[in-house]
């Protein structure tokens, strides 16, 4: 069975990114995970066994440990992500994957532990990305509003951020430029854009499914926008104009996110400077 995982930076379309793979018949890709606290969980876990297995040797036979932290840590934390994945699969599924925003931070040791794995990483505007993000935190979470940090500082870090993730991806997907890469990029814009039915049909292909327009139209049409609002947390799906961050983010502070984003990085994945895509808006 192949599987897969899915992820990329806060508010870039991780979730809808999961349910148009979800859709697919013959994939299951569970909601959102959150693996490095399961890693963290499991360290604590085996180095408390571990602690028992020492004190039990040393009122028994005195024997030495014959335990070996780090690699059952590995393991179970690869038999734990196995199993997720499979969760709620059905007959016929023959893809499993999850979606998880912080595996970009760590792909190298991903793809060591699952060499057959594959990735896709959804990417959207930084902009986008560092606006939608205030907002969901002003909604979503009172510490934040406690402390009321100005958008205008909120959004240059959240650049830094963007940085840092897409120049995680791209050593990775660097690196592996040899045969069939194990890693490939979609942009939430193309995901709903005019060629998204090609474009979701394209992410089939990389995981190794039939890439069927047919199939990808239906998921389109299952995951329409205004539908899947009714049935999410209020605010959690938020659609504006676009480019509605040029109404909320002055001249300056968008000269200083476009500058901690990259202007040379934001162009090769086609976002123009807004010097730019003010006569693009439309």
């Amino acid at each position: 069975m192949q599987c897969f995982f899915a992820f990329g930076q806060n508010k870039s379309g991780t979730t809808f990114l999961q349910m148009l793979l979800d859709a697919h018949p013959r994939v299951n890709c569970p909601p959102e995970h959150q693996l490095a606290a399961l890693s963290k969980g499991l360290a604590s876990f085996v180095a408390k066994y571990r602690g028992i297995l020492q004190t039990v040797d040393e009122r028994t036979g005195r024997q030495g440990l014959r335990f070996d932290e780090a690699g059952v840590h590995r393991e179970l934390f690869r038999r734990f992500v196995e199993v997720s994945m499979a969760q709620g699969a059905g007959a016929g599924i023959t893809h499993v994957g999850l979606n998880d925003n912080a595996i970009g931070l760590d792909l190298p040791s991903y793809a060591e532990q699952f060499p057959d794995a594959r990735f896709i990483c959804i990417l959207r505007d930084p902009r986008a990305v560092a606006v939608s993000l205030y907002h969901h935190r002003m909604r979503t979470e009172a510490d934040f509003r406690a402390v009321a940090m100005p958008l205008g500082r909120f959004v240059i870090s959240v650049a830094r951020d963007w940085a840092t993730h897409l120049d995680g991806v791209e050593a990775f997907a660097q690196q592996r430029l040899e045969g069939d890469s194990p890693i490939t990029l979609t942009r939430y814009e193309d995901l709903t854009g005019a060629g998204k039915i090609e474009e979701l049909a394209r992410l089939y292909a990389h995981l190794g499914l039939e890439p069927d327009l047919d199939i990808a139209r239906a998921a389109h049409e299952r995951l329409d926008f205004d539908r899947l609002k009714v049935s999410r947390p209020e605010g959690f799906l938020r659609a504006g104009p676009k480019q509605a961050w040029r109404d909320e983010l002055s001249p300056a502070t968008l000269a200083e996110l476009e500058a901690k984003a990259g202007p040379d990085r934001m162009a090769r994945f086609g976002y123009a400077p807004s010097a730019d895509a003010a006569r693009t808006a439309g």
